[in-house]
């Protein structure tokens, strides 16, 4: 499989030469050219398609990436290896597994990352319309046994613009976090339908929500 390292044209802070730094020294088998850099991070989005289009094609991206343990900025989440689908990389560090790393020593991690399907027509996808703040929640037992991870769903967004279904898709690794995920969704969250050549259209949306501690990596039992 054919690895590659994709860094911002600027970085303009110390933590992001930290990581630079590290990055390079975890895989230094890995060639960084100036054809590499991009100006600006790349858009990542999630799949959409439309109701009986065919299956996104799921696939393994590898990333590295600095974490406070909270969030994960895009500017501190690098692919170091492809899935061989250049589109669908990009998708890689909303759906990775991130964790509080040490300082100058990066996380490295396998995402899951998907490769849409050509769809007849022009087609645009659901939208969003509340924030995901307002409708997902950290559940209290969760919360007190440190559970944390990202969640990746599939919704089924209807003309009217409401979820009438959610699958996971990749467990957060906490099943009450991927419940709270679908429920709340379903319940509360409100789009702008789809559109295939204009017309409103039922289709499926890929979206992620992310729960985090600060934590470290999971222990191996």
């Amino acid at each position: 499989m054919r690895r590659i390292l994709m860094l911002p044209a600027m970085l303009v802070c110390l933590a992001t030469q930290t990581m630079s730094a590290a990055v390079a020294h975890a895989t230094a088998d890995i060639p960084i050219s100036k054809d590499d850099r991009a100006d600006d991070v790349p858009k990542s989005n999630l799949p959409s398609y439309p109701v009986g289009a065919a299956e996104p094609v799921m696939r393994t991206a590898k990333v590295a990436f600095l974490s406070d343990g909270f969030s994960l900025e895009p500017k501190y989440c690098l692919l170091v290896e492809t899935s061989g689908d250049a589109t669908a990389d990009l998708q890689a560090c909303k759906t990775v597994q991130f964790y509080k790393t040490d300082v100058g020593k990066p996380g490295i991690e396998e995402a899951p990352v998907w490769s849409v399907q050509p769809v007849e027509g022009h087609f645009v996808g659901p939208t969003i319309i509340n924030s995901d703040k307002a409708v997902l929640g950290y559940p209290v037992g969760s919360l007190r046994k440190g559970a944390q991870g990202t969640v990746t769903v599939k919704l089924l967004v209807e003309v009217s613009g409401k979820v009438s279904e959610c699958a996971v898709m990749v467990t957060s690794g906490d099943s009450a976090l991927d419940r709270v995920t679908c429920s709340a969704l379903s319940k509360k969250a409100k789009f702008r339908p789809a559109t295939l050549d204009n017309q409103p259209v039922a289709a499926y949306h890929f979206t992620g929500a992310t729960f985090y501690q600060g934590n470290g990596p999971r222990k191996v039992r």
